[in-house]
């Protein structure tokens, strides 16, 4: 196998996994009225805790202006909190509200309800198999990114 098809491959699982995951999470998630992104920059703050606009839009492939207009929207709404760090006023940090963290849990206990039997009932070796080919995977990007220098 050369790069070429590697690459399309992987583009390729990528999208079906992508559109997989949106249909699984669209039942869920169109009663918020929330978008996919502005769920997945609130599950990334749950998870992290806190972040900066640059780093939330790396994250989850958003441009940094798309990435600050979601923030935006999403800190009107009353989801996320935006303050300037005390170091460095150019940074802004984002964290969750308790708006925003109830609304992780309310979709978090969804999806557990929805899908955890149907999870519960998979062999645990062959889950054990997915995540560790999705890690090779992760370790075959990060390798090859080496071999690439970033344009910040």
């Amino acid at each position: 196998m050369n790069s070429i098809d590697l690459r399309n491959e992987i583009w390729d699982y990528t999208r079906s996994i992508t559109g997989y995951m949106g249909k699984l999470f669209k039942p869920i998630i169109d009663d918020t009225g929330l978008t996919m992104i502005q769920i997945r920059i609130l599950l990334e703050l749950h998870h992290t805790e806190e972040q900066t606009v640059g780093t939330i839009g790396k994250t989850i492939g958003l441009a940094s202006g798309n990435a600050s207009s979601m923030c935006k929207r999403l800190e009107k709404d009353g989801y996320i909190a935006r303050c300037r760090d005390t170091l460095d006023e150019r940074v802004v940090k984002l964290t969750l509200t308790a708006s925003g963290i109830r609304m992780v849990r309310e979709i978090e206990q969804a999806v557990s309800e929805k899908y955890d039997p149907y999870i519960q009932q998979q062999p645990q070796e062959e889950l054990r198999e997915i995540r560790c080919g999705m890690e090779k995977l992760l370790h075959l990007l990060q390798c090859l990114c080496e071999l690439t220098p970033e344009d910040d």
